[in-house]
């Protein structure tokens, strides 16, 4: 992994079902990738125990409610990481690490708005990115909003059955 290094962004819309927990699961070991950031689980505190899988050295978890809100970053066991910093939003929006990878050092930062869209949560994460270290920036996340309708949005199939998943490389 220490040519290219996978990052695996998904809305996975909520994971509190066990059946729909292993299909995400067996998605993403398809991907394998050395950092997963998941955003809108629907976990809590005392669920969010449910995303340890044995490929995972370490985690870090934004939770709110069942029903709503949440993000998480799991972090392969093979990949040499080291967390610096963390900022973690008590309202399941944002985690926010100064971290690095094969000690190259950068912010990851995954975001997710909940509807309607405010800019509140852009601007938290803005002024800790002020106050962190001048490193190379990797945010990811769902913030229910477009920028122009032309380039952004794409049909959604009206049975629901799209998900949002992204696979970045870093070379």
């Amino acid at each position: 992994m220490a040519d290219k290094t996978h990052i695996l962004a998904w809305n996975v819309r909520g994971l509190g079902d066990p059946t729909k927990r292993q299909a995400v699961f067996a998605s993403v070991q398809k991907y394998q990738p050395a950092i997963l950031c998941l955003t809108e689980m629907h976990l809590t505190t005392s669920t969010q125990g449910q995303l340890c899988r044995p490929w995972v050295s370490r985690s870090f978890h934004s939770t709110f409610t069942s029903h709503s809100r949440g993000v998480s970053i799991l972090i392969h066991r093979a990949i040499p990481f080291e967390c610096f910093a963390s900022n973690i939003d008590r309202e399941g929006r944002y985690i926010c690490l100064h971290c690095s990878i094969y000690r190259v050092p950068f912010l990851l930062i995954v975001v997710y708005i909940p509807p309607p869209y405010s800019c509140e949560v852009l601007k938290e994460v803005a002024d800790w990115m002020a106050q962190a270290p001048q490193v190379p920036v990797l945010l990811t996340g769902d913030f229910n909003k477009y920028l122009n309708p032309l380039v952004d949005r794409f049909p959604v199939p009206q049975d629901g059955s799209w998900r949002k998943m992204r696979l970045l490389l870093i070379s």
